[in-house]
């Protein structure tokens, strides 16, 4: 992946005003191990946000399944979802695998 022309996308779709949706879940450890957010990992991530995106607050929404920090700003939302509980052997419908 090229970090530098994502990032100067990234910028330049938010100039033009585009709906962007930043959706955080898990990620990989080591290239080939996923790992859930913790409850305090995506909370933080959900700060590191709102303090770049000038946003006024974060909301917390707790669902079913997952639970989520949320930030908007005009046309652009970050939302990092974390499992309150550590659920190892999920699988979702249609993944074929554990998530």
């Amino acid at each position: 992946m090229n970090k530098e022309k994502t990032l100067q996308l990234i910028s330049e779709l938010i100039d033009k005003g585009a709906n962007i949706r930043v959706h955080m879940t898990q990620y990989d450890e080591s290239g080939e191990t996923w790992r859930k957010f913790t409850k305090e990992e995506a909370e933080e991530m959900a700060v590191s946000f709102q303090k770049a995106l000038g946003a006024e607050s974060i909301e917390h929404v707790e669902g079913e399944l997952t639970n989520n920090f949320t930030v908007a700003v005009n046309d652009i939302t970050a939302a990092f979802s974390y499992y309150p509980y550590m659920i190892d052997d999920l699988t979702y419908e249609g993944a074929g695998e554990s998530a």
